[in-house]
């Protein structure tokens, strides 16, 4: 005390050893805590991985005054570990990139393999745990040896790794710190990965135009971004009911979309809805949408979200329209030179059957395979708009409308039309064979005007005429007097089940694919009341 009685701080070289291992500590503790606030900071940003680790090593290597440390990454589509940065303080231009298999002896490996920090404090620890580090720890003096796991919840990332001078122990609150801020970067390595993963979808959605909606089936309320809004007609803004959502498919679709939603809400349908559909039914053409979804189930089984994209597929669809028609259109060109090669061979074989029979019997054969592949091409078409009818026979006939007709020996006069001037000619030549009166003309306008003269008890018409098809020719022969009652019989090489129905509305009684043998021509005009004269004479 001094002569006041006032206590006299000792001078600082008298603390003792005690009182500076506690100032000490006291000053670890303030760095430690600093240096984790800055590293949340720093964490919080929107980072590469790489960014991240070295962030990591940033701020905890001074902590650990470690002479070396280094930042591994989980290697993408490998087994390994791959040294993204390296920081050494005796060596600071070696490379840092190096690929660790994580079979390897290396505590770097081990943390991945056990997701448990790996703490070394001695080269006796280090002799016994790793004995293949031991040489180099003796040639550096480095004895100490931390490594950190980067792992959220099982899905490891990496691993940080520090070497430090000397041995040194870890007290358990150290350790404690160590693991939490390798928490924190293996965390911001997650959101990183979700971050890239959420980017990438979007990048694909976008790419794909594809809208995003959600469907809550207890509150029956849909969540749809801008683009699905915009894809499936909806409001721009505003809430969207489950009626209100489905309610923009069209009527012709609805029946079928609905069916396929309450099927996707049953747990064993796996819970997937897979439609193509359209849209804004008042349009001239309406838009065409595909929509996916899944339905997520609770654990007994109840649905209880259905979510999924919406995209515009209008132009893949007209693509394939019009893809269809053009095989359509080439089916029917294919088929008509077949036609008269058909009845050319089977006039020869009539005229002279016991000429050149094996040469016929190879054409006829090659002229029904070749009539098969064209089926098999229209079949492709089908096949990609999702219509594929049931396979027919290459000359099929169909008779689509009115009873059998009872014979009258006088009706025989037949009124045949066809652009194709081959295919006409020797299909009257046929017909002519078996005592039927036939009229060749081979367009629409001719026909009208060559009718009012021959008075036809059938018209034989092709649909596919230039100008004035076989429908609207068919149409028009009604329309004149006396031939309100002609037969109709469509000859075509458009086969498909739209034009069949076409031609039952336009009046046609049946509906032949070319091409077509004479002697079934002849069965179906003794049908519908038109036998012939007399059997062909050879």
């Amino acid at each position: 005390m001094d002569s006041s009685g006032a206590e006299l701080s000792p001078p600082s070289h008298a603390l003792t050893a005690r009182e500076r291992a506690l100032e000490a500590a006291l000053a670890a503790e303030k760095a430690r805590a600093s240096a984790g606030l800055m590293l949340a900071s720093a964490l919080s940003q929107s980072l590469t991985p790489e960014k991240i680790v070295s962030v990591m090593l940033h701020y905890v290597t001074p902590l650990l005054h470690a002479p070396v440390a280094s930042a591994f990454l989980l290697a993408t589509g490998a087994d390994a570990l791959e040294r993204v940065e390296r920081r050494d303080k005796e060596a600071p231009g070696v490379a840092s990139s190096t690929f660790l298999p994580l079979s390897a002896p290396l505590p770097e490996c081990e943390v991945v393999r056990t997701g448990k920090a790996v703490w070394i404090e001695s080269l006796d620890d280090m002799a016994e745990r790793f004995p293949v580090l031991c040489a180099r720890a003796r040639r550096t003096g480095r004895h100490a040896f931390v490594c950190l796991p980067l792992a959220v919840e099982g899905r490891a990332y990496g691993v940080i790794s520090f070497e430090l001078a000397g041995a040194r122990a870890f007290p358990a609150s150290e350790q404690a710190f160590l693991l939490g801020l390798a928490q924190q970067c293996a965390q911001a390595l997650d959101r990183a990965r979700l971050e890239a993963a959420e980017q990438r979808l979007r990048l694909a959605l976008d790419a794909g135009a594809i809208g995003i909606w959600d469907l809550d089936l207890s509150a029956g309320q849909v969540e749809a971004d801008a683009r699905c809004r915009a894809v499936m007609g909806l409001p721009a803004a505003g809430e969207v009911d489950r009626d209100g959502f489905f309610g923009q498919v069209h009527s012709d679709d609805a029946e079928r979309v609905l069916a396929a939603v309450r099927r996707a809400l049953e747990p064993a349908s796996g819970g997937a809805l897979l439609e193509e559909l359209r849209v804004d039914e008042g349009q001239p053409e309406p838009r065409w949408v595909a929509l996916r979804g899944q339905v997520t189930f609770d654990a007994e089984g109840a649905p209880t979200r259905l979510v999924g994209g919406a995209a515009d597929i209008t132009e893949r669809i007209r693509a394939e329209q019009e893809r269809a028609r053009r095989l359509s259109k080439l089916g029917h060109d294919l088929r008509n030179p077949l036609s008269p090669m058909l009845t050319a061979l089977q006039l020869m074989r009539m005229r002279a059957p016991d000429v050149l029979v094996k040469e016929r019997t190879i054409l006829e054969r090659q002229v029904a395979h070749l009539s098969c592949l064209v089926d098999e091409l229209l079949d492709v078409s089908r096949t990609t708009l999702g219509k594929v009818e049931r396979p027919r026979k290459p000359c099929e006939t169909a008779v689509v409308a009115g009873p059998p007709q009872v014979a009258a020996p006088e009706r025989r006069r037949i009124l045949l039309v066809d652009d194709n001037r081959d295919a006409a000619e020797m299909l009257a030549e046929g017909l002519r064979v078996f005592g039927y009166e036939v009229t060749v003309a081979h367009d629409g306008p001719s026909s009208l005007s060559i009718a009012n003269e021959a008075a036809p008890d059938l018209a034989l018409l092709d649909i596919g005429l230039p100008g004035m098809d076989g429908y609207e020719l068919a149409r028009r022969l009604q329309d004149i007097p006396g031939l309100s009652e002609v037969l109709l019989v469509a000859l075509t090489g458009y086969g498909q089940k739209g034009a069949r129905a076409r031609s039952t509305e336009a009046g046609f009684r049946a509906h032949l694919v070319k091409p077509v043998e004479l002697s079934r021509m002849v069965t179906l005009l003794e049908t519908l009341g038109l036998p012939p004269a007399s059997p062909p004479q050879p």
